[in-house]
């Protein structure tokens, strides 16, 4: 029987050669992050944190997460949600002693990371609007995964047609001037760091 557990080796040469990969490319990588957050676990996170500092990455993703954030009333939304499922918010507690070991380690993070109850919501104007609207003071990052699918999308994600509504809701004319209304400037990982560091 195979265990399916993960070698830390195996791990670091694997995640080691993807950061190569990327850079033969051309790319200058601002940040690190990884699919569904997996970097965050508490068996690989130390892991990633070692990466940071021998690649020169700077920033990474945070889980410090404005959860519920197309809700009219966000935190009266995410209290309701902890009292219903208590193990999120211990979670929540875990991800938040992470991020604290990882800025002690240097690590440059947003203040917070935007996240919707469902995936389709910034799909829809109405709750993209409601986000903006939502964004406090300071350096937020936002899921969202914008495409335009084609065939090599639909036969490994689950998660397709809607990538392509995020786009147009994205780059309409209300979000425009929802991000004007709401004195918002778009930055980069690149722009944290140099902000940070200044």
């Amino acid at each position: 029987l195979r265990s399916w557990r993960v070698d830390s080796g195996e791990l670091a040469r694997e995640s080691r050669l993807q950061i190569e990969r990327v850079r033969a490319m051309g790319v200058n990588i601002s940040h690190l992050d990884s699919q569904q957050n997996c970097h965050l676990y508490p068996q690989y996170f130390r892991i990633f944190l070692a990466l940071m500092r021998e690649q020169r990455i700077p920033c990474m993703r945070t889980s410090s997460q404005f959860a519920l954030a197309e809700s009219p009333c966000p935190w009266r939304a995410l209290r309701r949600y902890w009292l219903r499922h208590p193990k999120r918010l211990l979670t929540r507690i875990g991800a938040e002693l992470e991020m604290a070991l990882a800025r002690r380690q240097g690590a440059v993070m947003p203040d917070r990371l935007m996240s919707t109850s469902r995936m389709g919501y910034k799909a829809v104007q109405e709750y993209w609007s409601q986000l903006l609207r939502n964004v406090p003071e300071g350096w937020s990052e936002v899921y969202c995964h914008p495409g335009f699918p084609d065939d090599l999308l639909r036969r490994y994600s689950t998660y397709v047609e809607p990538r392509r509504y995020e786009v147009d809701v994205m780059t309409s004319a209300e979000t425009q001037r929802e991000i004007e209304r709401c004195a918002i400037r778009l930055r980069t990982f690149h722009d944290l760091a140099r902000d940070r560091r200044s």
